[in-house]
């Protein structure tokens, strides 16, 4: 591209551009249609030297091997595709940690390794935004895991604070 197609384009600053009368978003919109024109002129009608194809021919033949043609992905597919992974064992009390939160799951994975599936967009991961998977498929929603204190201890009272050690006063 750079020995092809930027050689044919005259190099302008922002300086330049200013001089014209023409703002940067303008200046891109003209860069991309004249890369748009130069790959269906030029581009995809050369013959390649490795492969003896025009790059548009040699697609077109990787999609008739495959059976079909290119698609648009859902926008559940999308949003799987930016989910982020993060492997873990679940502990005897059948609970996973991931980012200090602890997510209790399926009693039957305990001991297992599972994926942790969440969106990194959610900034503390939610009942809604982490689902887990054993040997890559789906087993449910985690949901957060909340510990019940013990009835018969007390809470500790703020006058018996504990303090540290006396060495270093």
């Amino acid at each position: 591209m750079r020995t092809q197609f930027l050689i044919e384009v005259a190099d302008t600053t922002s300086e330049d551009l200013a001089a014209a009368g023409i703002d940067h978003a303008t200046a891109l919109l003209e860069l991309n249609r004249l890369f748009v024109a130069w790959v269906e002129t030029e581009y995809h009608r050369r013959t390649h030297t490795e492969t003896g194809q025009t790059p548009l021919a040699r697609w077109e033949a990787g999609w008739d091997r495959l059976g079909h043609t290119p698609a648009m992905p859902t926008a559940d597919e999308l949003t799987e595709a930016f989910l982020w992974s993060e492997y873990r064992v679940v502990a005897k009390t059948a609970t996973v940690s991931l980012h200090a939160n602890s997510y209790q799951v399926d009693p039957a994975l305990v001991g297992r390794k599972v994926e942790l599936v969440f969106s990194r967009s959610i900034w503390k991961p939610s009942r809604s935004a982490t689902t887990t998977r054993a040997t890559g498929k789906p087993c449910r929603t985690p949901s957060p895991a909340t510990r019940t204190p013990k009835p018969d201890r007390k809470p500790p009272s703020p006058s018996r604070r504990r303090r540290g050690s006396t060495i270093w006063r």
